[in-house]
């Protein structure tokens, strides 16, 4: 389908260049410096000391003027005529974060959205405008979870992590790989695909041919060739000739 066939609501707007002209919208030179570098929006993500060095004010002097450029923003927003950009890109993240399971990473996500020239700037600009969407929740990466996007109508950055806690409990206490198909029987989600996206919002979960398991466990995160070979042989289930374990590690997912 050409996007000429496309109704206007359909064509998604360019991420960049929303993000361009929400910026445009801070009438603050020093503003739109301090939004542009703590989001990393044109390069790397600096410091709340970093900025304030640069632009001679203290780090907190920037923390509070981020917070209240956000807030602004974010109010802003809440109104369709003010930020349209924000607003129409919403309606496309909400689209792809369905077919996603309701959930997402960051990466993912931008993935889907950006053209893949730039990745990293891809997932600032789709972090940056899903800070200010009010209809998204925003989990924050730490120890324990990966920079997540979800539609908050089904559930908001607590809940999210809560169903995220609660996988990796279910995990811990079967003490062993579990698939999505057993991990979605065992919990109260409505569909797999939301189980399998919030399965990888956690830090603490690594995934191999569909089997969930503890990061630290080799059968779902091999790390060396020996954990590779006990992958391989308890798949396949009985002895193996060297060559054939190597062939096999050549041709599997690791």
């Amino acid at each position: 389908m050409s996007d000429s066939s496309l109704t206007p609501e359909a064509v998604m707007p360019d991420v960049h260049a929303a993000v361009s002209d929400i910026l445009a919208t801070v009438e603050r030179e020093r503003e739109r410096e301090i939004v542009a570098r703590r989001f990393g929006l044109y390069d790397r993500k600096e410091t709340l000391e970093q900025i304030g060095e640069l632009l001679g004010i203290t780090r907190e002097r920037v923390r509070q003027l981020e917070k209240a450029i956000m807030i602004r923003l974010k109010i802003a927003a809440e109104e369709e005529d003010k930020l349209p950009h924000v607003t129409a890109l919403e309606k496309h993240f909400v689209r792809h974060l369905h077919e996603m399971g309701s959930v997402a990473r960051v990466g993912d996500l931008a993935a889907k959205l950006g053209k893949g020239d730039h990745p990293e700037r891809d997932k600032a600009h789709v972090a940056y405008v899903a800070e200010l969407a009010p209809h998204l929740a925003v989990v924050e990466e730490n120890d324990n979870y990966h920079h997540a996007i979800g539609i908050k109508e089904h559930h908001d950055e607590k809940a999210i992590k809560q169903h995220v806690d609660e996988i990796v409990s279910t995990i811990k206490k079967h003490g062993e790989p579990l698939s999505t198909e057993e991990l979605h029987d065992k919990l109260s989600h409505e569909h797999p695909n939301h189980v399998r996206a919030l399965a990888r919002t956690s830090k603490h979960l690594a995934e191999l041919k569909d089997r969930w398991g503890l990061a630290k466990w080799p059968s779902v995160n091999p790390k060396n060739i020996r954990d590779k070979i006990y992958v391989i042989l308890k798949e396949n289930g009985k002895h193996m000739h060297f060559n054939d374990i190597a062939s096999a590690i050549k041709q599997s997912d690791f």
